[in-house]
């Protein structure tokens, strides 16, 4: 099947370049903040093997969200940079959008489960 052909108006890539710039940042600082997190587990729980398990989950989180969120980034870049392939760019963009948003909904039901277990498991001790 023949891609079709498809290019945005000026006003349509300007938005998109905007939002490109806005995402590369805080694809950059989500990066920064697991590589924060990384030499902060070296640095101070390195002997401490449980630490492990409390860093490991942030840093995964926020390394992908700023790899995926770097590679949107870059195709709505891109969109505005070429001529030809708007559609191709675009799909490519979704592509990590969609694995981006994939990870954040699949740890909010992780992160319920924790709660609602945690909570069950106070009303039903009484701990406190």
């Amino acid at each position: 099947m023949q891609e079709q052909f498809y290019e945005f108006t000026e006003e349509q890539n300007e938005i998109i370049r905007v939002l490109g710039k806005r995402m590369r940042t805080v694809g950059i600082t989500n990066i920064v903040i697991a590589a924060i997190y990384v030499v902060t587990y070296l640095l101070f729980f390195l002997r401490q093997p449980f630490a492990l398990v409390l860093f490991l989950p942030p840093v995964a989180l926020f390394l992908f969200v700023g790899i995926w969120t770097n590679r949107s980034a870059s195709s709505f870049r891109k969109i505005v940079q070429t001529t030809g392939q708007d559609v191709s760019h675009l799909m490519n963009a979704l592509v990590s959008l969609n694995r981006l948003y994939t990870l954040q909904f699949w740890a909010m039901i992780l992160l319920g489960t924790i709660l609602f277990l945690h909570v069950l498991l106070i009303g039903l001790t009484g701990l406190r």
